[in-house]
């Protein structure tokens, strides 16, 4: 990879973002309110971004390995309670995609390292479902993390106050297509 070609990369994105919006990046600082904190997998080939055509400051957006909801993990409650607190976002969701390769290995034995570690307890639901088909551990893992996110006391109070909205979503990359069950 070419690293001074992503330089040119911004320069080129940061002149077609001012076309016809000169105060495009002044108003970016001013703050952010976005209506959705979206939940989704870090793979380099799902970015949410550019398949639901949104620019910067449309959505509060947390990626991880398998779009996983853990409860004890930091960075996702933090971010959980300042979208809900503090951005006041109205939909959160949760998104898996078709091709997941951290839900392709929890379908098999987990390596003892982190990776291993982080994806232990999507492996033991979908070994305990009796789960055994790629897409079908995508699907059965995506409605997984939704019903934990769900019990987060954050979210679980902001659902009561009707705060916000919870879905749960799929990426088919096969299609570029986004499905909602």
């Amino acid at each position: 990879m070419d690293i001074s070609k992503l330089l040119d990369n911004n320069k080129s994105w940061t002149k077609e973002m001012t076309k016809g919006q000169e105060n495009f990046f002044k108003n970016l600082c001013e703050g952010q309110a976005p209506q959705a904190l979206y939940i989704g997998c870090s793979d380099s080939r799902v970015s949410p971004e550019l398949f639901l055509s949104l620019n910067p400051g449309d959505f509060f957006i947390h990626r991880n390995i398998a779009n996983q909801v853990i409860p004890s993990d930091n960075n996702l409650s933090s971010i959980l309670e300042f979208a809900i607190d503090v951005i006041k976002v109205e939909n959160i969701i949760v998104c898996g995609h078709y091709g997941c390769g951290g839900v392709e290995a929890a379908l098999s034995e987990l390596e003892p390292n982190l990776c291993g570690v982080w994806l232990a307890d999507l492996h033991a639901h979908l070994k305990a479902q009796k789960v055994t088909d790629w897409n079908e551990a995508v699907e059965v893992g995506v409605k997984y993390q939704t019903a934990k996110l769900v019990e987060v006391p954050v979210v679980k109070r902001a659902i009561n106050n009707k705060q916000i909205l919870i879905h749960t979503w799929i990426f088919d990359m096969s299609t570029g297509e986004v499905i909602s069950l």
